[in-house]
């Protein structure tokens, strides 16, 4: 954002300079309690097969040619993933997860049955089958990728459906935080096209306001809210703490597991 106008940049990694620049006005207020926040957008560009998408803080979709930066089509972070485009759209109190053809933005499905927080969506494959997950306002929903069919809903509420981290995937194991609420990991039982929820185990020491935890091998590495910041590790299969980094580096952290090291 530039003043009143969201702006995507492409530039040259040699030395920097600006390929192409595409700029639009977008005034935007938010509201008193997450003024600090500022104006967005918030979503992470999405680069896949010589475009970029991009996702506004008012909710606009667009595809723009990496090349030119010309606009190709406009429809939370977005993902590609079983030939789809697959994000969370809407607002408070309504919504809908839904799939667009990543060419020309056409809508391939949707299934509206909860509205967006501000947790990206997640993919994963078991046995031929992709299923799509996304923390909501109301609920941890997992969706068909293929059709848009709802496979399972687990009731999940934060204080003002804020929930922000990612679903993260071990194994069978579905692992959710948001808020304070404690870190939970859910078994996919799959039979066929269809898969059920099991609650595996819960850890009410370890709570992730705003940072998805990571995986590596058998542990889960997580940023937790405590102590002003943690870095905690825990068991995958039992939520054990494993354990716990000295407190307060910094509110929150974004992970990213590089071999046996943590970024």
């Amino acid at each position: 954002r530039q003043d009143d106008r969201e702006t995507v940049s492409a530039l040259a990694l040699a030395d920097g300079t600006v390929l192409w620049t595409q700029t639009e006005e977008v005034p935007f207020k938010p509201i008193p309690i997450v003024r600090g926040h500022q104006a967005g957008p918030f979503a992470t560009p999405l680069y896949a097969d010589g475009l970029v998408y991009t996702y506004g803080i008012t909710g606009t979709l667009s595809a723009w040619n990496a090349d030119s930066g010309d606009l190709a089509c406009v429809a939370t972070s977005p993902i590609l993933t079983d030939g789809k485009l697959i994000t969370h759209i809407g607002g408070a109190g309504e919504g809908a997860l839904a799939a667009f053809d990543p060419k020309t933005g056409d809508d391939l499905w949707r299934w509206d049955g909860d509205g967006p927080a501000y947790s990206s969506t997640a993919p994963v494959e078991h046995g031929g089958l992709t299923l799509v997950t996304s923390l909501a306002q109301k609920n941890l929903i997992g969706i068909d990728a293929a059709d848009g069919e709802l496979l399972f809903k687990q009731p999940w509420e934060v204080t003002f459906d804020s929930a922000s981290p990612t679903p993260m995937f071990v194994g069978d194991l579905v692992v959710i935080a948001s808020g304070h609420r404690p870190t939970t990991a859910f078994r996919m039982v799959f039979s066929g096209a269809s898969v059920e929820l099991e609650p595996a185990w819960e850890n009410n020491e370890v709570w992730c306001d705003m940072s998805t935890p990571v995986a590596v091998g058998d542990r889960l590495f997580t940023f937790a809210s405590q102590q002003k910041g943690q870095l905690i590790a825990l068991d995958a299969a039992t939520g054990e703490i494993l354990w716990k980094g000295p407190g307060r580096p910094g509110d929150n952290a974004y992970l990213i597991p590089v071999g046996d090291a943590l970024i």
